[in-house]
């Protein structure tokens, strides 16, 4: 039994509901066993936040049209959470905390895309998931990254398998006050740096002091270094020599 016939399997013993998607390739797949499974019953929730990046946005939006899929999009401005303003440590878990309080007024089960790999890193927000009964299939069926990627191969949906691309606030260092202003310059940067690369490649623009230290996979970093007159535009700038590492500041 392959790996996506038991996530389906698992899906057909479960009440049709809202599978929380952020438009990565993780609830994807969830999003897409809940469609296979539940049919119109299935229904994607989408938050719209400052916080939130264009990418996952587009590939939310995509997915959802590819495959006809409902949606509720829920418009949320997290800022207005202090502990997500001031960029405190547990910052993820006032945020998701928030965001599931407005979900759950849907009146149906959450599900999410919190996979294996997800446990022993620091999650903050997943504390706020139990505590609001959000269920995981894919840890649940104990499909990790590497599961979910050969699982939407096979499906035939190549152009979801990318890098993670966590909320812009992840840019910033624990306890530096974000803004509106501070997001949309993070947000440029990043797009500046993702014209430079061939599409799915994972970029972190990160705020240190005055400048942005610059992060991609080891094998497009000459890419860069060949681009610097396109870079100009970030101002100061140093590139991450080795690579982009997600969670960086948590670790």
């Amino acid at each position: 039994m392959n790996r996506y016939h038991i996530l389906t399997e698992y899906m057909g013993t479960l009440a049709p509901g809202a599978v929380l998607f952020s438009g990565g390739m993780d609830s994807a797949l969830v999003l897409y066993a809940a469609r296979e499974v539940w049919g119109g019953g299935a229904l994607a929730c989408m938050f719209r936040t400052p916080t939130l990046t264009e990418r996952d946005a587009a590939y939310a939006e995509r997915f959802l049209e590819r495959f006809g899929i409902k949606a509720e999009r829920i418009p949320l401005d997290n800022l207005l959470v202090p502990e997500v303003r001031e960029n405190r440590q547990d910052r993820c878990y006032h945020c998701k905390k928030a965001l599931l309080q407005r979900a759950k007024a849907l009146g149906v089960p959450l599900y999410d895309g919190t996979n294996r790999d997800d446990a022993g890193l620091y999650r903050p927000g997943l504390r706020a998931k139990e505590e609001a009964g959000v269920i995981s299939p894919l840890a649940d069926c104990g499909l990790g990254k590497e599961d979910i990627r050969e699982c939407l191969t096979e499906l035939g949906l190549e152009e979801f398998v990318r890098a993670s691309d966590s909320c812009l606030a992840t840019r910033f260092p624990y306890d530096f006050r974000i803004s509106e202003e501070s997001l949309r310059r993070v947000a440029q940067a990043e797009k500046t740096v993702l014209g430079l690369l061939p599409e799915g490649a994972a970029v972190r623009c990160r705020v240190k002091g005055g400048r942005f230290s610059v992060e991609t996979e080891k094998r497009y970093i000459p890419l860069l270094k060949n681009s610097k007159k396109a870079l100009e535009a970030l101002g100061e700038y140093d590139i991450a020599e080795d690579g982009f590492v997600s969670g960086r500041q948590d670790k």
